[in-house]
């Protein structure tokens, strides 16, 4: 991750923003990736501070204010989590359902037992 964000900062298409609590200390950090006319919300962290205060929220909507007059779309890289889903759907996203494309290279006898332990796992 060191080095993904350290090679996106040299290229310029990182978006770093945090915010401070009452302390002064960083209680929310965000990592926004820009290419294509796309942002993908790649990283972000926060403490008990930042949960009460809302400064997700916050790092977020000020995002969006302040590229709102630039044609972007912002991908928050959905979540399983239902709370989670539930605040990025708070900022107007949309759920977008990926497709994904899966090989099995294991020899036919090889895949046929992972195959039968997984449904033999299901079944206890």
């Amino acid at each position: 991750m060191k080095k993904l964000v350290g090679c996106c900062l040299y290229k310029k298409i990182a978006h770093i923003r945090v915010a401070t609590g009452n302390t002064g200390q960083i209680c929310a950090g965000a990592i926004l990736v820009e290419s294509n006319r796309k942002v993908i919300f790649l990283f972000s962290a926060t403490n008990a501070e930042a949960k009460s205060s809302g400064a997700m929220s916050f790092l977020i909507d000020s995002f969006i204010k302040e590229n709102s007059q630039r044609n972007l779309t912002l991908d928050f890289e959905g979540s399983n989590d239902p709370n989670l889903a539930r605040f990025y759907k708070s900022f107007g996203a949309k759920e977008c359902i990926y497709f994904h494309y899966k090989k099995n290279d294991l020899p036919w006898i090889l895949s046929k037992s992972v195959t039968f332990i997984k449904w033999f796992r299901k079944l206890f």
